[in-house]
């Protein structure tokens, strides 16, 4: 008997549903939090482990003078360091 050879054009099922949960996870994001930023004196409140400034509720208006006017780094770091899509 031959030896039949598999079709080179065949894709296993489980290579499908690989593709598409690695295609689902590179749209996750997961994002270390920075544990080495020093905050200044004026962030008292602490939330998720970590200082903020009065008026955090709101950080379009208290916060973009040092992160950013898009909270993505200024002179200070970027909110979504910690936060992802959370902004």
């Amino acid at each position: 008997m031959k030896k039949r050879c598999p079709d080179n054009n065949f894709v296993a099922p489980e290579l499908i549903i690989l593709l598409i949960v690695l295609a689902v996870a590179s749209c996750l994001e997961t994002v270390p939090p920075r544990r080495d930023f020093n905050p200044p004196a004026d962030h008292t409140i602490r939330e998720e482990g970590f200082l903020h400034m009065p008026g955090l509720k709101n950080p379009m208006q208290n916060c973009v003078d040092c992160h950013g006017e898009d909270l993505r780094g200024g002179i200070a770091p970027s909110c979504y360091t910690c936060h992802g899509r959370e902004w």
